[in-house]
């Protein structure tokens, strides 16, 4: 081969190479790119480490500073013990903490002050991961927030768990102490112990922003501390205004298991742990002890006891207001709040030399005031920027596949002559149009004429296109958008590189126009007319270069595409990175924007109510204060006509219960899709999922809030919300007293709909209800399967009931007196029922009386054809407990028998015998609960002969109540008829299968007595042992024989010795006198 041709093959190799690489080149850098900011969520590559306790309390000093940890990465390394050693708390922080799933242990933090934890403050922009924390957190009376991760959280947490003590203070939780409007906790459980007198939970103490997906395991206020009100020690001018509120006018009050009291959102969460002690503390729920937020999506399994309104969701529900809010009204409602809030100052300042009760109150109001202002900033904020942000995202939800390349074309790639002065190959006329090349790869057909929709594909914009006319002259450049460069061409013999697949939505170029005839994505058979070869390249011939040129195609075919599918994975990974990094940061905005919402409509109402008391308060002599009212009253008029525009003025229409006119997205003053299974005990407002819905006493907590006490003139209204949605009660209910209820016990405002209580409803007193046990509002489509006891106005929906509409009811009323019904116990006079259905069989519909189409009775056929009705009416189901542990469940259909052989195992209890109780097992037409009755086991038994006072065989075992034994005496001569003798057989009658041990009191008339047991034909002598006037052996089956003999002593070993001696000593005497004797005769002979 000669050296010219040898480097035309050399120079067309580089050619070829580089032609790969810059096709391959652009994607890889890209996609590099796309990884190193998405494949993880944070950057490391700066980030702090921190491995030692050293490193630990270095980090903690340095966050006194609130700016030194923003804007920084904090990596945990390792579990870190910081037990006896001198680790203070982290003041603040605003940075990311990595905890990697590692624990700091040890912890034992003591309240000098408010808002202790392992981080006191963690700010808006600060995130906690993955971090585990272990120890003991100590408060005082008085200090509020106290917890073992974070005292105070404005930030995210997220996927951290707790376990430790708690104890102490006020706005008490594991997790955090307070979680601030902006805070989200997401994916955190905590277990062990928190004890707090207000605001308690096993997350959070108190929740104003969002708890997400958190699980709590930790026992909550399982202890007793109840000491009441003690106005004797109250300096009253110094405490009046602290006192004013529900937190101090009792010793426990607000406990929760997520959290005391949810003024945000709760959602997806579970309760385990036990809450409350018998008959003490207010607000005890299994979620929220006090709710005005939003709860969705949440279980209780906990075991729930308190004083009043405990409730297996929340104990007490609190209204909210309904407001809608646009951006617009929010900017206006700032300026407004801003106003309001200068007026509210300028009265605190008037009446500084007025009561303390008044200034007192002015606080209050100044609070709440603040808190809308806390509001309206957070969600202008929020939604302002990050959502503006995040509009301009590119859209991740698909990635188009890596199309396989092909080189095909190489094979017909025409080179030039290898004659120097050969001009190259002239392109066909432009009469005749070149043919379109399919996209390597795909299963379109090739076109003619026409660009192949170019600029409608997102692959085809996307793949090589060197531009190729019909026309001769000077080859059109295709446009392209400027603000992106990747767009590959082929312009004067040089290469742009283009990625192989569509840039994803949002950052794809636009492509305004393409030449026509341009559509090949390959390059055709021969060169444009325009293209020119580089500088001293030799023009050889196509065939020769093809005949020299040695290249193994498919190797770089196959080369090519493993790049390619590996830069796609490389791609495809990092924009799901992406996504779920944007998706998690929406998530939190989110809440944030949400939690917001409920927060202001709740600080609208509280700042209402609190002007009805101010008002109260005021003395109509101080025209100075009257006139800072008139003007705080005016600019609440200014506020609510900007919040609702209303058409009427009138001074009752300034709360309006809009409940019933809930939707599905509504979410303020709501509980919803939430499952209690827990056991609920209480004394008084007893519920399944809430104890109560009524406004807050701020000060006897044992009474409820009545708007009719206080009088303020406000020239508009707002609307009020509070309810509770398919929402379902599996667990017992039982009360003390009076209203209890399978969903609410006392329910005064407010709707609960969808819902469905099952399980045993327990009462002593009156209104006892499968819904609610006193419901002055609405109650509809919802279903009751339950056990009630009570003693008056028990209904299967409600025990005394206003308006009932669309419910189905199938209960037992156990007990009770009067006023008893399958819908209701009792309605008001001006009561609306409608459409109400009940199993027929029991008690009518209300107090005795059914009425058609209201509260009807259907026979049992008839009313499983009603529409929608819950599965949960299908079947009868008989459940086995033993000791309120489910055994097991059988299912029958309605009026089947129950066979006694289809009784399960009672489980075995140590040191007790168990047994199912007799019950009604023929044609059962309800549901029932079978509990196992344990009873002690009677470890002895006595005969009935006696002498004296003594039993004469005493049986020890493990014996039932009922079991019992026979002493009969027997005739069974010993052999030696001299010898006494008492024969006695035994017969037990019992469930224990032994070992027996006999104790038979010694007769008092023999010397020797002993103890024989008959076994196989022939007396035998067992062990026996003497314990003071009674003889003891055992026996292993439960009937046999035995007989005690006095027998002649048998001798010792002393006497044996004794008569050896003697009898030697004979024998000796008489060997000796024989002797003598002979030697006598034979002298004599």
């Amino acid at each position: 081969m000669n050296r010219p041709l040898k480097s035309a093959i050399r120079k067309t190799a580089v050619f070829l190479l580089t032609f790969i690489v810059a096709f391959s080149e652009p994607v890889a850098v890209l996609a590099a790119s796309e990884k190193e900011e998405s494949s993880s969520e944070y950057d490391l590559t700066e980030a702090v480490h921190i491995s030692t306790l050293e490193d630990l309390i270095s980090f903690a000093k340095k966050c006194n500073l609130d700016t030194w940890s923003q804007n920084k990465i904090f990596v945990l390394d390792n579990d870190i013990d910081v037990s006896n050693t001198d680790f203070e708390p982290i003041p603040t922080f605003g940075g990311i903490f990595l905890g990697q799933g590692h624990v700091i242990k040890g912890l034992s933090l003591n309240s000098g002050s408010n808002y202790i934890g392992l981080f006191r403050y963690v700010q808006e922009q600060g995130e906690i991961h993955q971090l585990s924390v272990s120890g003991t957190a100590q408060g005082e009376k008085g200090h509020s927030g106290l917890a073992l991760l974070a005292g105070c959280n404005y930030g995210y947490i997220n996927e951290c768990s707790s376990s430790g003590n708690v104890t102490g203070a006020d706005e008490a939780g594991s997790i955090a102490g307070v979680n601030e409007l902006t805070g989200v906790i997401a994916n955190c459980s905590s277990n062990g112990v928190v004890y707090g007198s207000h605001l308690t939970g096993g997350i959070a103490g108190n929740n104003k922003g969002s708890i997400l997906s958190s699980t709590n395991h930790a026992f909550i206020n399982t202890t007793a501390s109840d000491e009441g009100i003690d106005l004797s020690s109250l300096k009253l001018d110094a405490a009046i205004s602290d006192f004013l509120t529900t937190e101090n006018a009792s010793s426990v009050t607000d406990v929760g298991g997520i959290t005391g009291c949810n003024s945000g959102i709760i959602k997806g969460c579970i309760n385990n742990g036990s809450i409350g002690y018998q008959h003490v503390g207010y607000n005890i729920g299994g979620i929220a002890g006090r709710q005005t937020g939003y709860i969705e999506g949440c279980i209780n399994y906990g075991l729930l006891n308190g004083r009043k309104d405990v409730g297996g969701i929340a104990g007490q529900m609190e209204p909210s207001s309904e407001l809608e809010f646009t951006q617009s009204i929010l900017s206006q409602l700032s300026s407004e709040l801003d106003t309001l809030h200068q007026l509210l100052t300028r009265l605190n300042e008037d009446a500084s030399n007025s009561s303390a009760s008044l200034t007192g109150q002015v606080d209050i109001l100044l609070d709440s005031v603040e808190n809308a202002q806390n509001a309206v900033d957070t969600i202008m904020n929020n939604a302002s920027g990050y959502f503006d942000d995040f509009s301009n995202l590119t859209d991740l939800t698909a990635l188009p596949s890596p199309k396989p390349v092909s080189l095909e074309f190489l094979d017909q790639l025409q080179m030039p002559s290898s004659s120097p002065s050969a001009e190259p190959e002239k392109t066909p006329e432009a009469s005749v149009t070149p043919e379109a090349t399919a996209a390597p790869g795909t299963n379109a057909q090739p076109e003619t004429g026409a660009a192949s929709d170019a600029a409608a594909s997102p692959e085809a914009s996307a793949t090589l296109e060197p531009a190729a006319s019909p026309e001769t002259g000077a080859t059109p450049k295709p446009t392209v958008s400027s603000d992106y460069t990747n767009e590959t061409s082929i312009q004067e013999g040089q290469f742009t590189p283009a990625p192989l697949y569509a840039a994803p939505a949002g950052c794809r170029p636009k492509v305004l126009s393409a030449p026509e005839a341009a559509s090949s994505p390959v390059p055709e058979s021969s060169p444009s007319p325009s293209f020119q070869w580089p500088e001293n390249w030799p023009s050889v011939s196509g065939n020769s270069i093809k005949d020299g040129l040695n290249v193994d195609r498919k190797q770089i075919e196959e080369d090519i595409n493993k790049v390619q599918n590996n830069v796609y994975e490389d791609a495809s990974q990092a924009l799901n990175d992406l996504q779920g990094n944007v998706k998690n940061q929406a998530s939190v905005i989110s809440s944030r924007i949400s939690s917001s919402k409920v927060t202001l409509n709740n600080s609208f109402s509280a700042i209402i109510l609190d002007m009805r008391k101010l008002n109260s308060m005021l003395d109509e002599q101080d025209q100075i204060l009257l006139d800072d009212f008139q003007a705080i009253v005016n600019e609440l008029n200014v506020i609510g006509n900007l919040l609702t525009n209303p058409d009427h003025t009138h001074p009752d229409d300034i709360y309006a219960d809009v409940s019933d006119e809930d939707q599905l997205t509504d979410t303020t003053g709501k509980v919803m899709n939430c499952i209690n299974n827990g056991k609920i005990n209480g004394d008084l407002d007893v519920g399944g999922i809430a104890g109560s819905l009524s406004r807050e006493n701020t000060l006897d907590p044992e009474g409820d809030f009545d708007l009719e006490d206080y009088d303020l003139s406000l020239n508009f209204s707002y609307r009020e919300r509070l309810v509770i949605r398919q929402c379902k009660n599996y667990g017992n209910v039982t009360g003390k007293t009076d209203y209890v209820g399978g969903i609410a016990g006392e329910m005064n405002l407010g709707s609960i709909m969808e819902c469905l209580s099952s399980g045993q409803i327990t009462g002593s007193g009156a209104m006892i209800g499968g819904i609610a046990g006193y419901s002055s509002s609405t109650i509809r489509s919802s279903s009751a399967k339950c056990s009630l006891k009570g003693d008056y106005q028990i209904g299967g929906i409600a025990g005394y009931g206003t308006n009932i509409s669309n419910c189905y009811s199938m209960v037992q009323i156990s007990q009770g007196n009067y006023n008893l019904g399958s819908i209701a116990g009792n309605v008001s006079s001006d009561a609306v029922i409608s459409s109400n259905y009940f199993v027929e069989g029991g008690f009518a519909g209300i107090d005795g009386v059914s009425y058609g189409g209201k509260a009807q009775p259907l026979s049992y056929e008839d009313f499983m054809a009603s529409p929608d009705l819950p599965d949960i009416f299908n079947n009868i189901y008989l459940t086995f407990t033993a000791d309120e542990k489910p055994v097991a469940v059988v299912t029958l259909n309605y009026g089947d028998t129950f066979h006694s052989d289809s009784l399960p195992q009672v489980p075995e209890k140590e040191g007790f015998i168990g047994s199912w109780p007799d019950f009604d097992h023929t044609s059962v037409t309800f549901d029932q609960t079978i509990d196992a009755i344990y009873t002690e086991y009677i470890t002895t038994l006595e005969s009935q002969q006696l002498i004296g006072k003594r039993a004469i065989v005493l049986i020890e075992g493990m014996f039932a109540p009922g079991d019992t034994f026979t002493l009969t005496q027997t005739d069974s001569k010993p052999e030696s008829a001299s010898f006494k003798s008492e024969c006695w057989k035994i017969s037990i009658s019992s469930t224990w299968n032994g070992p027996y041990m006999i104790r038979y009191l010694i007769p008092s008339g023999m010397t020797h007595p002993q103890i024989e047991v008959f076994e196989k034909e022939s007396w035998k002598k067992p062990q026996v042992e003497t314990n003071g006037s009674y003889f003891i052996f055992y026996s292993d089956t439960p009937e046999f024989t035995f007989r005690c003999t006095d027998a002649p002593a048998e001798p010792g070993p002393g006497t044996l010795t004794v008569i050896f001696v003697c009898t030697s000593g004979v024998i000796l005497i008489l060997l000796l006198f024989y002797f003598k004797k002979r030697k006598g005769q034979k002298r004599k002979e």
